[in-house]
């Protein structure tokens, strides 16, 4: 009898126990969204209290809509006090059941310094997390990605040039995100002088409408054996996102904007290199990128020094150096 009374005393009290959870505001873009869930993410790991997922686009697709508990669309069905999380700190002491939100900040310090955002800090280093988020954050169902050969050094180039979603006041306003074809160009002929024995692929990554006018600016900046691949038809910022931005894994190099859509890569994955514009100035309608950020881990860095070109490789160099 006192063992059963014992039990449903601690049942009530477990019961009673405030009830706190996470969700998220929305981005406007898939990149965006990504952000907001892994910011709430984060709070949901650190807290180990559990995370409410608000659908977006695309994420059908990925396993954290099967993996996630979904926010339920009435809010009368959620009793929990709304508060909005800014600052990144849960009490949990507190007695009532709280619904936090997570609002969307970006991770660009540049963009940081210059919009007043409620934000807080995310350790991105953070293993067990970085393996918690590439769990969820996958597809669903096998996409044909790109993958490039092994032996050669693999460089991902993320150009976003507008594709159409993208104003001119866009460029202005976010010209870290929309960054000038010179950035590309000296990000891209910096990064080849790390590798001057290797065989080298740049795959170009991109909303442009015509992709093959991006390799021709880029082209006469490294030597002729550097090959191009784009996707040559059926291009734009609402086709080919999910099988693009995996694809974004498969590469050893990132030159990327500020956009989230290739920057959530580089912060739950490693690269060798990550180049990226972290300062610009605006002079009327010109945009110039006075600041380049460049992170480099050493150990596969060195691994990448060690690939050597394939046969067929090395006698088709050869060939194009006898021409």
């Amino acid at each position: 009898m006192f063992k059963w009374l014992a039990f449903l005393l601690l049942s009530n009290f477990l019961f009673a126990l405030p009830d706190h959870v996470v969700t998220y505001d929305k981005g406007s873009r898939f990149g965006d969204n990504l952000l907001c869930y892994l910011h709430a993410k984060w709070i949901a790991y650190q807290y180990q209290i559990p995370l409410r997922y608000k659908r977006f686009k695309y994420s059908s697709s990925l396993v954290l809509h099967d993996q996630e508990m979904r926010l339920s669309k009435d809010p009368n069905k959620d009793k929990r006090i709304a508060v909005g999380l800014e600052n990144g700190l849960i009490d949990l002491q507190r007695e009532d059941s709280v619904m936090y939100t997570c609002p969307y900040f970006p991770e660009d310090p540049w963009e940081l310094e210059r919009i007043p955002y409620y934000r807080f800090k995310v350790d991105w280093k953070n293993q067990e997390f970085r393996s918690l988020a590439r769990k969820m954050i996958a597809p669903k169902k096998r996409l044909r990605l790109m993958t490039p050969p092994k032996h050669s050094v693999n460089i991902a180039i993320h150009v976003r040039e507008g594709g159409g979603y993208d104003s001119e006041s866009t460029r202005l306003a976010s010209p870290l995100k929309l960054p000038p074809m010179s950035f590309y160009r000296e990000s891209l002929s910096k990064i080849v002088s790390f590798f001057p024995d290797q065989e080298i692929r740049c795959h170009i990554f991109t909303d442009a409408s015509d992709p093959k006018k991006i390799v021709e600016i880029l082209r006469d900046v490294v030597p002729p054996n550097v090959k191009f691949t784009y996707r040559k038809s059926n291009n734009s910022h609402k086709k080919n996102v999910l099988e693009d931005f995996f694809s974004l894994f498969n590469f050893d190099v990132l030159i990327r904007s500020q956009s989230n859509f290739s920057m959530v890569p580089s912060l739950i994955h490693d690269y060798a290199i990550v180049c990226s514009p972290a300062g610009a100035l605006i002079e009327g309608d010109h945009v110039i990128i006075d600041k380049t950020n460049l992170e480099m881990n050493e150990t596969l860095y060195q691994k990448l020094l060690l690939r050597k070109p394939s046969f067929l490789s090395r006698i088709r160099n050869i060939f194009q150096l006898c021409l």
